[in-house]
């Protein structure tokens, strides 16, 4: 009998140990692991309205993205429309959605813990670089564009004749330089977006240099606005892409910035 009650005070003293080596465990903290994301980091209200904006489902920015195409077809195949009229309104559209959505993007890079070199900042630059040529696309001025900067700077510099291209060429180069060097670093965590606004770089590289050449009256309106569509549904690809990728997965500097 005494022996039976000796076992169950072994057995309640043992059960003590075990809680107390519970509770213990329970107290250590875990390290924190995860990487931090945009939406989490907003207020109920506002991520709510994010969620509106840019969806976190993948398959929906992808459906959107190939019906943009079909939705051209249409579009492109309208009775008593100029083919060349209509791409460059969609191209215009395209770009000036992708200035919206790299705003976005630079809205939530900036609540970003983890940077402190200020990267999110080139974000809001290219924003104003989509939208301002999205006006020249819409407006169909980038033509006259050189003319105009070249009368603007006529008290400053004097007549151009020959440099009137210059005046232009050279802020555009050095834009593009900025995005290579600030904005496609701070895309590393998202490969797809990157490369998609790459492409959008190299395309509008070719269409610039098809203008800017000697056989430039054999190549046909449609081909060039053609390339336009092609170089500014990339970019929007890139935005829309990212901007889910920045919001939804993490918006964080890549290693090394």
């Amino acid at each position: 009998m005494g022996n039976r009650f000796a076992g169950a005070a072994d057995l309640a003293q043992r059960r003590r140990r075990r809680l107390a080596r519970t509770d213990h465990v329970e107290d250590i903290p875990l390290p924190i692991t995860s990487l931090s994301t945009g939406a989490s980091s907003l207020p109920q209200q506002e991520a709510r309205l994010l969620r509106k904006v840019v969806s976190p489902r993948l398959w929906k920015h992808l459906s959107l993205l190939a019906g943009l195409p079909l939705l051209w077809v249409v579009l492109y195949g309208a009775a008593g429309v100029p083919r060349p009229s209509v791409m460059n309104g969609f191209s215009g559209i395209l770009l000036l959605l992708a200035a919206q959505l790299a705003t976005i993007v630079g809205w939530l890079r900036a609540r970003s813990a983890t940077d402190f070199q200020g990267h999110y900042r080139a974000w809001k630059w290219l924003a104003i670089g989509l939208a301002a040529g999205a006006a020249l696309i819409l407006t169909d001025s980038a033509s006259v564009l050189p003319d105009v900067v070249a009368y603007l700077l006529r008290p400053l510099t004097g007549p151009l004749e020959s440099a009137r291209k210059a005046v232009v060429l050279v802020p555009a180069l050095a834009w593009c330089g900025f995005i290579l060097v600030r904005v496609l670093p701070d895309m590393n965590r998202s490969v797809w977006s990157q490369s998609l606004l790459i492409l959008a770089l190299l395309v509008g590289i070719v269409r610039f240099m098809l203008v800017h050449t000697p056989a430039v009256t054999s190549i046909s309106a449609d081909t060039l606005s053609a390339l336009v569509l092609a170089s500014t549904y990339a970019a929007f690809a890139s935005m829309l892409l990212h901007c889910r990728h920045v919001a939804y997965i993490c918006n964080d500097a890549p290693d090394g910035m």
